[in-house]
């Protein structure tokens, strides 16, 4: 998402994946931005990472025989800095 010509959100959608390949991806972000916090309900589980101005959101849904993921990295203050 672009707001004033600069890019604030950045959304990645995997689709039909193994546990392992989500794991690994999940694994691969808490390297980079930390142990997230972790909420699940039914067959989602929601990973929530914050970073200096980052804020990551990674969303794991089991849909039986594979997995669908998507992530949202966008700034930590983006709702703020549209609000001014």
């Amino acid at each position: 998402m672009f707001i004033n010509n600069k890019l604030y959100v950045i959304t990645d959608y995997m689709q039909k994946s193994s546990e392992e390949y989500i794991s690994g991806t999940i694994a691969q972000l808490e390297k980079q931005y930390g142990v997230p916090q972790k909420q699940s309900e039914g067959t989602t589980t929601t990973y929530t990472f914050t970073k200096d101005e980052s804020k990551v959101i990674a969303i794991a849904e089991n849909k039986g025989k594979h997995y669908s993921l998507t992530i949202y990295y966008y700034y930590k203050n983006l709702f703020r800095s549209l609000m001014q």
